[in-house]
């Protein structure tokens, strides 16, 4: 499936930063990915691998995405069975076999397969890449790998390196520079590394920590790793210089990278952009049309499955989507309480941005972006702090809406307003901020107690637009929408005689909503005409910014008598 997006350069770029920093500057050449399931962590690797010899232990969790290889059981079980990591020379040593058999291992595939000097690096690259997307081949080489590592015990890790990069050199006939670095390590799901096995209880350090004290002994080689790991517990991925175990990872001289967050989102719209006067009243609700917003995994998914019954197409995506949305099966089996699963079903689509004096907001932060599909925006420098929040993707706020929506044994899963209630009385919510957020929560309520008296609605059924006078009729008591649908302008001079005259109810006859989730705006660019159709199409409505002239919310109305939607 083709990959769209630049975060594989902006990656390489990483890696070549880091690699021409002095020793003395580099701890370990080790480049944590870290980002929310469904961002293309795996796959922009797999990309990387097209343009550098990229050794792959993608082995140490379970792959559950289709498009990607299976785990390396091999190379896993070898990890789960090092000695503990209180026994700093034995677990050490356990790792260096590993790295010198990988090393040596891939050695030998070079002499088999490619002949003294005949091929570019980019026909390398290739060659390598080809390799390990055999699946047999790929478990074949790391059966062997992890056989040579448990029999030899080989522990000169730089040597068998050297004579990896010599053997490839000699078959190269345009070998990169020294400002890049020429061979990748990928460790994926490497969560398992940093999370401590029975062995390791009473340690302060873990298998991941072990490993990247073993990558400094041999920082000076022209080699870097890449990690990938759903974000959660950053400290442990990350330490700060101040909370690293190891003295030399506290040395004021080393330079510490950043957890690398800058994955695809938004890549399928980018590459297949919006066009004015295309889209209609009932294709924005299609899944075809939704999941092109958002993380790349959904508009995958639904190549994936193009062709098959589009019913079938959309209740196997978003039950996936429910599913990873509250990190629980479906259906529910008892009403939702307050905790991780109802605040990121909550927030997909009310923005629920915690309190930072809240005592358990980081804990919640960061079980939300492991297993609740919220996103990580930014690890600040000292690898404590974290920014994360509800991005604007129109499948998950419909799998949100379909959660709220839910009935058992006659009443709804979620009761929104006293959940709301229980995370304002937690002091989970930003103080200053819960008006807006009540506005929020009664604006969307309103969509979808319109959407529920709809005859006909969209394959999305939350994400079919509304009629403007449907929608403030929700909201409104039978008293304050009566006033208003007989209301008429108040700058009525400024218009002319029959729009002077004209009703509200008769103004928006054919005028319409279409969101069924919020958004947050960094500036006004959001209210310009040419953004707001590209919004309205999203189907968000727009937060503004906490004391902003004029407005707090902004959601756009298209007037289908106009034709098709467009900026104009």
């Amino acid at each position: 499936m083709q990959y769209h997006g630049n975060a594989h350069t902006i990656l390489l770029r990483a890696i070549d930063d880091l690699h021409v920093l002095p020793v003395e500057r580099n701890y370990a050449k080790i480049i944590p990915i870290t980002q929310s399931s469904g961002t293309g962590k795996s796959k922009t690797v797999d990309v990387v691998g097209f343009s550098s010899p990229c050794v792959y232990a993608r082995s140490l969790g379970k792959i559950i995405l289709v498009p990607y290889p299976l785990s390396d059981t091999a190379v896993r079980n070898y990890f789960y069975l090092a000695p503990g990591t209180a026994d700093e020379v034995s677990c050490k040593a356990h790792i260096r076999s590993f790295l010198s058999s990988l090393f040596a291992s891939a050695h030998l595939e070079v002499q088999q397969l490619i002949p003294m000097g005949t091929k570019t690096y980019v026909q390398m690259a290739k060659l390598f890449y080809d390799l390990f997307a055999d699946m047999p081949q790929r478990m074949k080489f790391y059966e062997v790998v992890v056989k040579n590592a448990v029999k030899t015990h080989s522990q000169n890790v730089q040597q068998s390196f050297q004579e990896l990069q010599e053997g490839l050199k000699r078959r190269c006939s345009d070998w990169p520079l020294t400002s890049v670095c020429p061979i990748l390590i990928s460790l994926d799901e490497v969560h398992v590394l940093y999370t401590h096995r029975k062995i390791d209880i009473g340690s302060d350090y873990t298998l991941y920590l072990r490993m990247k004290s073993v990558l400094n002994e041999v920082v000076m080689c022209a080699f870097g790793v890449v990690s990938l790991s759903t974000a959660s517990q950053i400290p442990r991925l990350t330490p700060s210089k101040e909370n690293a175990p190891s003295v030399r990872e506290r040395d004021d001289e080393r330079l510490l990278p950043a957890p690398f967050t800058e994955l695809p989102f938004d890549v399928h719209i980018i590459a297949d952009p919006l066009v004015p006067n295309t889209a209609t009243l009932t294709s924005v609700g299609t899944l075809e049309f939704a999941a092109k917003f958002g993380r790349p995994l959904f508009y995958s998914s639904y190549l994936s499955r193009k062709g098959s019954e589009a019913s079938m197409t959309d209740d196997v995506i978003m039950h996936i989507i429910r599913e990873k949305l509250s990190g629980r099966t479906w259906p529910p089996e008892a009403p939702a309480k307050l905790n991780v699963s109802s605040i990121a079903i909550l927030s997909a689509r009310l923005l629920l941005d915690l309190s930072p004096a809240a005592v358990y907001a980081k804990q919640f932060e960061e079980e939300l972006v492991r297993n609740h599909l919220r996103m990580l925006y930014s690890v600040h420098e000292n690898r404590q702090t974290i920014v994360t929040g509800s991005s604007p993707e129109p499948l998950i706020a419909e799998a949100s809406a379909q959660i709220m929506n839910y009935y058992m044994n006659g009443s709804r899963h979620m009761n929104l307003w006293d959940l709301l209630m229980e995370f304002i009385d937690h002091g989970l919510a930003w103080q200053g901020a819960i008006g807006e957020l009540i506005g929020r929560a009664l604006s969307i309520s309103a969509m979808d107690h319109a959407i529920n008296g709809l005859r006909k609605v969209c394959d999305l059924k939350y994400q079919t637009p509304v009629r403007v006078a449907d929608y403030y009729k929700a909201l409104l008591t039978d008293d304050a929408w009566k006033d208003l649908r007989q209301s008429i302008p108040a700058n009525r001079t400024r218009l002319s005689l029959t729009s002077a005259s004209k009703t509200f109810e008769d103004a928006f006859e054919d005028a319409y909503f279409h969101f069924s989730h919020y958004a947050k705006a960094n500036d006004s660019t959001p209210m310009r005409d040419k953004y707001a159709w590209a919004i309205w199409l999203r189907g968000t409505a727009v937060v503004c910014q906490l004391n902003q002239d004029l407005t707090d919310r902004m959601a756009p109305i298209y007037f289908s008598s106009r034709g098709n939607v467009q900026f104009q």
